[in-house]
């Protein structure tokens, strides 16, 4: 909600006030030009002593941006690089080139133009998270303005009470003038916490925060442009998309697209069985165009800046011209394949039965037959036993004799 800080602090003011009138306290008390000049001043110098004059510049910016911050549309962003990487897949990563006057994001803007020019991934990578390190850095130096303030205030609201004790304590000769001025000494305290806890760091922490979720949204960024360079599926990349989302917002962000949204159960079947046939050749010619890709983007860098027209244009002329070569080739290649393989289907189905040939008929000669035979034939076990073998022995002995 973009009023939740102008709301948050006008419940602050109130609570405040309306709890100090039913004590009995008048609102107007704290209005004291000299504990105003004390509080309001020592922070506002010590703020500029410690983070100089750019600091200071930033705080009515940080105001600004805290009481109306931009809309970050999460899901929308999800639904448009899904919508891109469904592009990239079917037509080729330099089809993207003609949908970034339309892109309002600079920094997918950037990226993307990175992807179209053939910078490597780890490049990519490389210089969309440095830009998001300089958009930190430079946020930090936002909301650390109002966090070094918050911590100055009431430091500097005490300083302005002991400074109002002391001139109390050198008027004693006076004792009816004790209650007011005592009372008096305690607003600066109050002025000095009170600024603090209610001016300076709620709004120091809304850019905090402010400053993550931008942070976060170009992670998000960065992972849907390495995937669409990838050449990752469509699906993928919004599953991929989806888990930087909060569980709330993720059905907002899946929103369905494709030719078979809205169709009939057969038209879509037979939509996804076309698209199926077709997946290696799109996949071998996604291939080949990025290998032609890389080979482009290496004579661009021979040639010179990438940005110039006179080399860039007659590359990508002829990148585009490998591209519809190829598709041509592939649809002559898939004629000539169903052709030949229906001539071979005709032929095989009237075609007459070769005899076998004689040498493989030939019988196997009778010399070479025994062999196997006598090789193969299994060894007779021997039956003969101890007693047999005793008794034989004992018949020849007496034999002998």
């Amino acid at each position: 909600m973009k009023a939740a800080t102008v709301i948050g602090l006008v419940i602050a003011f109130v609570g405040l006030a309306g709890g100090a009138t039913i004590e009995g306290t008048a609102v107007t008390a704290i209005i004291q030009p000299p504990a105003l000049l004390i509080v309001l001043g020592g922070t506002f110098g010590a703020t500029m002593a410690s983070c100089g004059m750019e600091g200071v510049k930033a705080i009515v910016p940080g105001y600004k941006l805290a009481m109306s911050p931009p809309d970050l549309d999460l899901p929308g962003r999800v639904r448009e690089l899904v919508g891109l990487a469904e592009r990239a897949r079917k037509e080729g990563l330099l089809a993207l080139e003609g949908e970034l006057e339309t892109i309002d994001d600079a920094f997918m803007r950037s990226g993307l133009q990175l992807v179209v020019d053939g910078t490597e991934p780890e490049l990519v990578r490389d210089v969309l998270e440095a830009e998001i390190d300089g958009m930190e850095t430079r946020h930090k130096q936002a909301y650390d303005v109002f966090e070094k303030a918050g911590g100055f205030a009431p430091t500097i609201g005490i300083i302005g009470t002991v400074l109002s004790l002391i001139h109390v304590l050198g008027n004693l000769a006076d004792p009816g003038s004790l209650g007011p001025s005592i009372s008096g000494a305690f607003i600066a305290t109050l002025l000095g916490v009170g600024t603090a806890n209610i001016v300076y760091l709620p709004i120091g922490g809304r850019l905090k925060k402010l400053s993550g979720q931008e942070a976060a949204m170009r992670t998000m960024v960065l992972e849907g442009i390495l995937a669409i360079q990838a050449g990752d599926n469509p699906r993928i990349v919004t599953e991929k998309l989806l888990t930087y989302l909060p569980p709330a917002d993720r059905e907002a962000a899946r929103e369905p697209s494709g030719p078979t949204c809205g169709a009939d159960p057969p038209a879509a079947a037979a939509q996804g069985g076309v698209a199926m046939a077709g997946h290696r050749r799109r996949r071998k010619r996604g291939h080949e165009s990025n290998l032609l890709r890389r080979a482009l983007a290496g004579q661009l860098h021979r040639h010179g800046d990438p940005a110039d027209g006179a080399v860039h244009r007659p590359l990508r002329h002829r990148q585009r011209e490998h591209v519809e070569v190829r598709r041509a080739e592939d649809l002559a290649s898939d004629a000539f394949s169903t052709a030949r393989s229906s001539r071979a289907t005709t032929r095989s189905s009237t075609a007459p039965r070769r005899p076998r040939s004689r040498r493989c008929c030939r019988r196997e000669p009778a010399a070479a037959r025994r062999r196997r035979r006598r090789l193969t034939r299994p060894r007779r076990a021997r039956t003969t036993s101890c007693a047999s073998s005793r008794s034989a022995s004992t018949r020849r002995r007496a034999g002998a004799g």
